[in-house]
């Protein structure tokens, strides 16, 4: 990441989002977030979404372009890329990367970010951009990579409360059914969508993660820790954190589906139906590659994981390990430096079963 001629311009926030809408419940949803941003303080500076619209919803362009009227602020700071095919999140990103620049014209553009089903805190755009105002006064603001905030919550039990609006996650919080994110970013554990970075990060990212950014599921834990810890070019990985204040949040983040979601591991629950077993093992491949290549983070969310699913305990618990295993060992999943991570027991005799029994070749 080069110099962002940071003197020279103050930051400008733009939000962007990159989704693939198959379902009407996931475009209700879609829905509900625009209405949280439009309900904003202050609405964001600029806007920008690549969108992949399942033609079989019935749902046009410009009706969808009409319900993303008065996002921003001017209005015609929101911009969508339309995607003729449904592209992995980050593909989109890369898309969107490559042209904000062109769209809003300033050459100090943070970006952050957004999934198509949360929701936001009316002051979500001024607490940001208070962040990015104080990094344009900070005299270390030239090594600053990323800003961060990580007051999220997420919904334990969705029969208890139904969240359709920033009014409701407010009142889940006090009721229970709703709890704020427990962790510490300056340790280093945390959500891409808590970051806002230069433009020229994610552009750097998308162009040395070319293989992440295009069939990994989970690029978003290789980008946040490739954001997070950024010290390349000058940068000494200097942050700017939001102090978490109780009782306060930032977005709401759920599972479509879910009766239980975690902040820690919300996208990686292992089903345990056998028809699943094939499509969970390439779920499971992708995450050993991130865990590989992305260190002891997102090797700790995989140890959670396998510790979530051990709590089934006995025969079939063991048996399941071994089914899952033995596809991504046929799959050529690269198991090394995970033996230095202290596993459940059961997950340790499973790996060295399916070593065992496939052949190197797969």
């Amino acid at each position: 990441m080069t110099d962002r001629n940071i003197d020279d311009a103050p930051p400008m926030a733009v939000f962007c989002l990159a989704s693939v809408i198959r379902e009407h419940e996931r475009f209700e949803r879609f829905l509900q977030l625009l209405q949280s941003i439009r309900a904003q303080e202050k609405k964001p500076l600029g806007f920008c979404m690549s969108i992949y619209l399942d033609p079989t919803l019935g749902i046009t362009r410009d009706q969808l372009r009409e319900h993303c009227t008065g996002l921003t602020c001017p209005s015609k700071n929101t911009h969508i890329l339309w995607q003729e095919v449904a592209l992995p999140q980050f593909m989109g990103y890369r898309a969107l990367a490559n042209r904000v620049s062109h769209w809003f014209g300033h050459p100090n553009l943070w970006l952050g970010f957004t999934d198509d089903d949360d929701l936001w805190n009316m002051t979500r755009v001024v607490n940001y951009e208070n962040l990015l105002a104080q990094l344009h006064g900070h005299e270390q603001r030239a090594t600053v990579s990323c800003v961060c905030i990580a007051q999220k919550t997420w919904q334990k039990r969705t029969k208890c409360c139904q969240i359709k609006n920033a009014s409701d996650v407010s009142a889940a919080l006090h009721c229970g059914c709703v709890e704020t994110a427990r962790y510490s970013v300056e340790s280093g554990n945390g959500e891409y969508g808590d970051l806002m970075i230069p433009v020229a990060l994610l552009q750097e990212f998308c162009a040395e993660h070319q293989y992440y950014v295009e069939h990994n599921r989970y690029c978003d834990m290789m980008f946040y820790k490739f954001a997070r810890f950024y010290t390349r070019n000058g940068f000494t990985n200097s942050l700017l954190v939001q102090p978490i204040e109780q009782g306060i949040w930032t977005y709401f983040y759920r599972k479509s589906g879910a009766e239980y979601a975690s902040v820690t591991m919300p996208e990686y629950s292992i089903l345990l139906q056998p028809k699943h077993f094939e499509n969970e093992a390439q779920r499971w491949v992708e995450l050993l590659e991130v865990a590989h290549e992305g260190g002891l983070f997102a090797i700790t969310r995989f140890q959670e994981q396998l510790n979530k699913i051990k709590k089934g305990g006995g025969q079939k618990t063991l048996i399941t390990f071994l089914r899952i295993f033995v596809i991504c060992a046929a799959r050529q999943a690269d198991f090394s430096g995970f033996y230095e991570v202290k596993l459940p027991d059961a997950v340790e005799k499973c790996m060295r079963i399916a070593t065992k029994i496939l052949p190197k070749n797969g």
